[in-house]
């Protein structure tokens, strides 16, 4: 765990810059709220995960009618370091709750 910590803090800056990023896209606000999803924020999650050849990356889209597009997206994000005997899993969500009370 202190050597995973230990890298983590190396690439705080990186790790800054992709939630900057990240914050920049349209709001991926649920539907329930009047919002149009997480389609634009799943699109750059899975081309920068794919660009950076960090993992292999797997859709299971949900049908939703509510959305413009009819899907909700969701990625499976499959890491796979040479030589590990470990594996991690983070598990999230990508819809953002509206402003307000």
């Amino acid at each position: 765990m202190i050597q995973l910590l230990q890298i983590l803090r190396k690439k705080q800056g990186i790790a800054i810059s992709l939630h900057r990023e990240l914050m920049s896209c349209t709001p991926a606000l649920n539907p329930e709220h009047g919002g149009i999803g997480e389609d634009e924020k799943a699109n750059w999650i899975e081309a920068w995960l794919r660009n950076n050849g960090l993992c292999q990356v797997q859709c299971m889209d949900s049908q939703d009618q509510r959305v413009p597009r009819k899907l909700r997206p969701n990625l499976v994000a499959h890491y796979n370091p040479p030589n590990s005997e470990c594996t991690l899993w983070i598990v999230t969500h990508m819809d953002v709750c509206a402003s307000g009370p």
